[in-house]
């Protein structure tokens, strides 16, 4: 009888058993990369938004004739155009131009605004300076936003602030 060269049985478990650790170290190795990468596309995704909004608004104010604030909305005036709104809440932030919302997930805190007049009996809602504190990416961030009134802007203000008193 003519003998034939295979494999024996426990030589087939030993392989089944060393390829089984491979695939496990492997398979783990890809979980730990896979949850590295969703969590640095979160990070990379609230930065994006965040400069996204940052370049927006800064925009939104130097193009501005007048900036508004009333009750944690931002109403932003510009030379023939639709006023721009937006809206602070406390998981984001809203900005309203026509029908279009844009939604910003910004948590916005300690909301400042600097008011342009200042009187004991009215004050204007016209704004020069817009200053909160943002939480990203478990840090707290500033954002300070401010406008350069023109001299004609500022002259009408004040005699309609005056006319007021």
């Amino acid at each position: 009888m003519k003998k034939v060269k295979a494999f024996t049985l426990l030589e087939l478990l030993i392989a089944m058993i060393i390829s089984s650790i491979v695939i496990a170290f492997g398979y783990e190795v890809y979980s730990i990369m896979y949850k590295q990468f969703l969590s640095y596309k979160k990070a990379k995704t609230e930065i994006v938004n965040t400069m996204q909004f940052n370049t927006i608004l800064t925009n939104d104010f130097y193009n501005s004739e007048e900036i508004t604030f009333i009750e944690n909305t931002i109403a932003i005036f510009r030379k023939n155009n639709e006023p721009l709104h937006y809206t602070f809440n406390d998981n984001f932030i809203l900005r309203t131009k026509n029908e279009i919302t844009d939604t910003f997930k910004i948590s916005a805190i300690n909301i400042q605004e600097k008011f342009v007049f200042k009187n004991e009996q009215f004050q204007s809602t016209l704004i020069n300076e817009l200053s909160f504190d943002a939480r990203l990416s478990g840090e707290i961030q500033h954002f300070l936003f401010a406008k350069n009134y023109s001299a004609a802007t500022l002259l009408n203000k004040e005699i309609k602030f005056q006319q007021a008193e």
